[in-house]
């Protein structure tokens, strides 16, 4: 899927029917499209799992140590510059 939407330009839509007429000659039409919906379910999985993680875990970290700098700026203490911003 990668492959077919960054180095062949393809848009996700085209590059799942390319991949369901490919697979179609040497597979047969309902096998293919099962196949793509397993691969569409992992790469739908995986999104899934990086968005949670990333709720989950980086955005807790980060207002954490934006309040660690907020804290030390009232205090008066020097506070390095966010390497984010």
């Amino acid at each position: 899927m990668r492959i077919l939407r960054e180095e062949r330009k393809l848009s996700r839509a085209r590059a799942i029917i390319w991949g369901i007429k490919c697979r179609k000659e040497s597979m047969g039409m309902f096998k293919s499209c099962a196949k793509t919906a397993g691969i569409l379910s992992v790469d739908i999985l995986r999104s899934v799992i990086k968005t949670t993680l990333k709720i989950v875990l980086l955005y807790p970290i980060r207002l954490i140590g934006a309040t660690i700098r907020a804290m030390k700026k009232a205090m008066g203490m020097k506070v390095k510059p966010s390497l984010r911003e």
